[in-house]
């Protein structure tokens, strides 16, 4: 991951007038272009400066809808990234070095390559721009073939128009979900491993976890940096109909990002019952399927999605706080079924003016125009 391949480079070492320095002396730097230089950021290219006096960088990819970043450090020698370049296309890329009595301005052609023949076409239908927020979008990637898998995070803009993506076919397994960090690190995760890169391609850091978890749908960043990820743990069983399975996707661990290691779990099985079997047609022990978590920053609560089973919420010290679905058949907690009572958690499903509900309604066998539980639900967010 560390081998660089140049596949366009450009040297500039000119002398020019600076545009504010009220003067004819000339001004000395070169920038050297090197495209996807951590070999799986085919879209994205690292200017290498040096300038006789610090400069302040600005880089614009030029085009429809160009990409900009400012850099305000100032240095005789540094290294820029350039990200939102298009495929297939001799990019126009704006440089601007700003220093002490000047400033710069020149532009760099950086020819990329296509976008691998697999992609899909994205169409944009409508767009409204008011209810969104600024930037451009991004999602996950995957591609799976007899098992085998090739992921990756891709970014396109309004036009539909790719302009970042990162090959992570290496990996050889699904790697998801894609999102960055408060500090700007690109997050993924494997079964088993956690990857933390830069918009490069740059691996900063890479973390197997144990074997015995395996991750799986969602990690949520925590305001302290640490990370709560959803895990299936192995042989962990559940009583159903008098036998015993193997369960899965039913644990939470929290992974401690600047140790490296898993300090806390939570037994999701403790607090709800597994034996409720109204939407799970498929797995016997994928009684649950945890798919999203949302983090409660105001009394350090998590809200869980299974798929199977509808929204919970649960306290730090994994004590149920209440149930989001419809009130059928929920019966005892536990594994074994032989813990609490889950009815008095279920949540009354009330109108706007506090009327609850028909009792059909509570119990899921229909719905009103105003209100439906969330069937099959995915990805919670406060």
């Amino acid at each position: 991951m560390t081998l660089k391949r140049s596949i366009l480079t450009f040297v500039l070492s000119l002398s020019v007038l600076a545009i504010f320095s009220g003067c004819n002396s000339g001004f000395d730097y070169s920038i050297e272009a090197v495209l996807n230089p951590n070999n799986i950021s085919p879209l994205s290219a690292v200017l290498q400066i040096e300038a006789e006096k610090p400069v302040k960088t600005t880089v614009k990819v030029l085009g429809e809808i160009p990409w900009e970043q400012h850099f305000d450090e100032s240095s005789t020698k540094s290294e820029i990234p350039v990200l939102g370049l298009y495929p297939d296309k001799n990019n126009q890329v704006a440089v601007t070095l700003t220093y002490e009595g000047g400033e710069i301005r020149d532009t760099l052609e950086i020819r990329t390559a296509k976008t691998p023949s697999k992609f899909p076409q994205i169409v944009i239908n409508s767009i409204d721009r008011s209810k969104m927020a600024s930037g451009m979008h991004g999602c996950d990637i995957h591609f799976a073939n007899r098992g085998k898998f090739s992921s990756g995070p891709m970014i396109f803009d309004d036009e539909g128009q790719v302009r970042w993506y990162l090959d992570l076919s290496f990996a050889g397994k699904m790697v998801s979900p894609f999102q960055r960090l408060k500090d700007g690190t690109i997050l993924m995760v494997s079964r088993h491993v956690i990857y933390e890169f830069d918009m490069l391609g740059k691996i900063i850091r890479e973390t197997s976890i144990n074997t015995n978890y395996g991750m799986h749908h969602d990690v949520v960043e925590l305001p302290d940096g640490n990370l709560l990820i959803c895990v299936g743990k192995r042989n962990n069983f559940i009583k159903l109909d008098g036998n015993y399975v193997e369960s899965d996707s039913d644990f939470i661990i929290l992974f401690d990002r600047k140790n490296s290691k898993i300090v806390r779990e939570w037994d999701v099985a403790k607090v709800l019952d597994v034996s409720r079997k109204d939407l799970n047609f498929f797995r016997p022990g994928d009684w649950l399927h945890m798919n999203g978590l949302a983090f409660d920053e105001s009394d350090n609560s998590i809200i869980v999605s299974g798929k199977n089973q509808g929204l919970f919420k649960i306290s730090w010290n994994n004590q149920l706080q209440w149930i989001m679905s419809p009130a059928n058949n929920w019966g005892k907690t536990g594994r074994n079924g032989e813990g609490f009572e889950t009815a008095p958690y279920l949540l009354t499903a009330a109108d706007l003016e506090g009327e609850a509900y028909p009792e059909n309604v509570q119990q899921g066998v229909e719905s009103d125009e105003e209100f439906d539980f969330p069937w099959g639900p995915h990805a919670p967010e406060l």
